[in-house]
């Protein structure tokens, strides 16, 4: 909706936006690193009781670590934001949501 308002406001007529969300996906990608986390953790470290795996679980999930990650692999030129430059928000969506992508064809590969 803000894309179109966007669009009126500058007198841009005739595009058609088929934009889709990427929430599926993105929650998909969500799904996918935790338990890839999870399972690597306990199985790297055997002796860390649940509490630490959790606690290592959550760090790498972080907003600031996902967005991190998600911004040096180059999601910014994939991200279609209303605000520029992204917000750490739109770094993290983006990088769960390409491992979603990539998922839906070859979980093995994601």
């Amino acid at each position: 909706d803000a894309e179109l308002d966007k669009q009126r406001e500058l007198q841009i007529e005739g595009v058609d936006l088929n934009l889709k969300t990427n929430d599926e996906l993105s929650e998909r990608g969500l799904q996918l690193i935790e338990k890839v986390i999870v399972d690597w953790t306990r199985g790297a470290l055997p002796a860390l009781p649940e509490e630490g795996v959790q606690a290592v679980k959550d760090y790498l999930l972080s907003e600031d670590v996902m967005a991190n990650i998600s911004f040096h692999i180059g999601a910014k030129d994939l991200i279609q934001a209303v605000e520029y430059p992204p917000l750490k928000s739109d770094y993290k969506k983006a990088l769960q949501a390409v491992v979603g992508a990539i998922a839906v064809n070859d979980v093995e590969r994601a």
